[in-house]
């Protein structure tokens, strides 16, 4: 398995595995704090105003570069 795959597949893991603590419980007005899930449209923002570069995982390989639309990052 090459190596961005398996980042791909962690990141997914982590998103997954933090689902019960953030899903509904960010306000549209909430930020979110370094190490924490961020949506990528910006329902939501990252505290520190900028994400880990390269974090950026879309359940929807698709939306990638397009819509953004299932697209999460991790806040910096």
């Amino acid at each position: 398995m090459r190596k961005s795959t398996q980042l791909r597949l962690l990141f997914l893991a982590t998103v997954l595995a933090c689902l019960p603590l953030t899903v509904g419980s960010a306000k549209a007005a909430d930020c979110i704090p370094p190490g924490g899930i961020d949506d990528t449209l910006g329902r939501t923002d990252c505290c520190s105003g900028r994400a880990v570069p390269g974090s950026t995982y879309c359940i929807n390989p698709a939306d990638y570069g397009t819509t953004w639309a299932s697209c999460s990052q991790i806040c910096a």
